[in-house]
């Protein structure tokens, strides 16, 4: 019996080597979850018996689970390589359009119909978005990318981000550094492109800077952005909203008025004069200056001054 005992230990430890194995082997397998052995005692006891006085028989294989959990996302040069970053899963649909499939193996490709797939065959499902940016998450259908615009290379004009985050991330008083990540609370990887097709690795880096308060209701973030090596300064910058008027947004992505930015402007000794009063062409006329002359001294202390008129 106790060589029974003996063997369900090898058994227990083969399995358990077979699982790390499988996980170390599977290390470069985009998607792929981590699996875990749980093992459990054996014990061959009767109603009769005393706890006390019975032996263990050994170790059994309980469960063997997969963990779920956020793995590294690394940059490729595949443009159809995607990841998730949170929860959720990609929709699949089966190759014989049958079967619905979920998975975290974001590695698509182009088939001969320009529809986005994976190494099995299976097409990527999306949803189609309005003109106010909502999609409608109960229609969904095969991704396909228009022949019109597959493979013509065009210059990244504009980023939109949607992300969430986290209200009760601490704020951080330390000066930025991207190569030191308790500087910053997250970060968001992108691929832009210039007009000759070649990408490029963006990384945006967000710090939060002030909690909300009573006077100011809303976290305050100052965002990183780097292309490359590179980093992207984010400054002041004019824009106009859907009637032509002029907005200001800053760095913290607030839209602010042209009253609020001349009043900065003003607070900071500066001012912008408009002359748009003048209706037609005027022809300048010199100016003369008639007055006493200059004396060789002056003295300041004295109540002597001189008097100017200046003729047009």
């Amino acid at each position: 019996m106790s060589f029974y005992t003996s063997l369900t230990g090898l058994k227990a430890a083969t399995t358990e080597l077979s699982i790390t194995s499988n996980n170390i082997a599977n290390v470069g397998t985009s998607g792929f979850k981590k699996s875990r052995a749980s093992f459990g005692d054996i014990f061959a006891t009767s109603p009769l018996q005393k706890a006390t006085s019975v032996v263990g028989q050994g170790v059994s294989l309980k469960e063997v689970r997969q963990e779920f959990s956020q793995g590294n996302v690394e940059f490729s040069s595949n443009t159809l390589d995607l990841a998730i970053s949170g929860e959720g899963f990609f929709p699949l649909k089966s190759a014989d359009g049958l079967t619905d499939i979920y998975t975290r193996n974001g590695s698509f490709v182009l088939d001969e119909q320009f529809s986005v797939i994976n190494s099995s065959g299976q097409a990527l499902l999306a949803a189609a978005v309005d003109s106010s940016g909502k999609a409608d998450l109960s229609k969904l259908n095969k991704l396909q990318i228009p022949t019109t615009t597959a493979g013509e290379a065009r210059q990244t004009s504009l980023v939109d981000l949607s992300l969430n985050l986290p209200s009760d991330a601490e704020v951080i008083y330390s000066e930025f550094n991207r190569n030191n990540p308790n500087t910053y609370n997250k970060s968001t990887a992108l691929s832009v492109y210039d007009s000759g097709g070649n990408s490029y690795l963006a990384t945006i880096y967000y710090v939060k800077t002030a909690n909300a308060t009573a006077n100011s209701p809303f976290n305050k973030w100052q965002t990183y952005v780097f292309v490359g090596d590179d980093a992207v300064s984010a400054a002041l910058q004019q824009a106009t909203d859907e009637n032509g008027e002029l907005r200001y947004v800053n760095k913290y992505g607030e839209l602010k008025p042209r009253s609020e930015v001349e009043d900065l402007l003003v607070n900071r000794k500066t001012q912008k004069f408009a002359l748009d009063d003048l209706t037609d062409v005027r022809t300048s006329v010199s100016a003369t200056v008639t007055g006493g002359d200059l004396p060789s001294s002056l003295d300041l202390s004295s109540d002597q001054g001189f008097n100017f008129t200046a003729d047009n």
